[in-house]
């Protein structure tokens, strides 16, 4: 559970009857009445989409839920909007006549469609207290419904923007959906790839970087991604062996559609054996041999466009 917390807020009962603050939602301008009688003001301060920050990046509306919180005794509900944007902005809602006599409980979801529709990123709850000399409300735990993060396997080409494909996921190993911009980025060479509102930017220069996402504090683990033109000459190297027992690198040979060498490690591509009771593959792409003969072997790449390009089959022999 991630835990955002919220200052104590302190109101007087003569001025005002609700003033919130919590993850994404920060009391300002609260006080004053108006020709219809009392008024609540709240801000919703929407934090700035793929940066470190404190606050569901992957929301775009919250639900607001104040328990008995109306004169008549019944649920005060809101729902309210994200601006259209990434930059972090804030908007202030004013909502006339309510009143808060008795303890009760606020409720707060965020979800990551607007007008509270789409998945459920995020939520939390706190008692709200009257006193005599005001209200209070303590700090919020905000959980989030997001309990992992995947990046999936993928290329970048150094001359386009694209969006970097990840998946969330909750505890019940079910998709979260949200938005690209949801997610906060790191990369570990920003001279070759960096991060613009969430959307990965190339620098026109080859190479690799790490990548890791992170949607509502949850950190996906590093996935290396080439940053490579689009392949259009994939094959293995012929004459390759390898020997029982040992772990082997084998070589490709990559070409782009300019007849440009492109520089591919093994684990950029996926390895498939054809003949896996003589040889078969590591998760980091090396083969294993099993038997003594001859395996065939292809390998598959993901190119920049998401488009997947297969090799014919090559015999890699197999050696005691």
């Amino acid at each position: 559970m991630r835990t955002w917390h919220s200052i104590v807020t302190v109101m007087q009962k003569s001025q005002i009857g609700l003033c919130l603050t919590t993850l994404g939602l920060v009391a300002a301008g609260c006080g004053g009445g108006g020709p219809s009688g009392p008024q609540s003001k709240f801000t919703v301060t929407w934090a700035e989409r793929s940066r470190e920050l404190n606050g569901p990046t992957a929301a775009k509306s919250f639900r607001l839920v104040v328990r008995g919180g109306k004169r008549n005794g019944a649920d005060y509900i809101f729902i309210g909007n994200r601006p259209k944007g990434a930059d972090q902005i804030a908007k202030e809602y004013t909502v006339q006549n309510n009143w808060l006599l008795s303890p009760t409980t606020i409720y707060i979801e965020f979800y990551a469609d607007y007008n509270g529709y789409g998945a459920l990123v995020a939520y939390g709850s706190s008692p709200i207290l009257p006193t005599d000399t005001g209200i209070t409300m303590p700090s919020i735990n905000m959980a989030s419904v997001v309990s992992r993060v995947v990046v999936a396997p993928q290329s970048v080409d150094p001359t386009k923007s694209k969006d970097i494909i990840f998946t969330p996921y909750n505890s019940n190993n079910e998709i979260v959906p949200v938005s690209y911009g949801s997610a906060v980025w790191y990369t570990s060479d920003e001279s070759i790839l960096a991060f613009n509102h969430g959307k990965a930017v190339p620098k026109g220069i080859s190479g690799h970087v790490s990548v890791t996402a992170k949607v509502n504090d949850v950190a996906s683990a590093y996935m290396v991604i080439p940053v490579q033109p689009p392949v259009a000459v994939l094959g293995v190297s012929a004459g390759q062996t390898v020997k029982i027992g040992t772990l082997t690198a084998l070589s490709q040979i990559a070409r782009s559609g300019l007849g440009d060498v492109i520089s591919l490690s093994p684990s950029d591509v996926t390895w498939i054996s054809l003949t896996p009771t003589v040889l078969n593959f590591a998760a980091d792409g090396r083969a294993n041999g099993i038997a003594v003969g001859t395996a065939q072997v292809k390998i598959s790449y993901i190119n920049p466009d998401g488009s997947v390009f297969v090799s014919a089959p090559m015999d890699v022999d197999v050696a005691l």
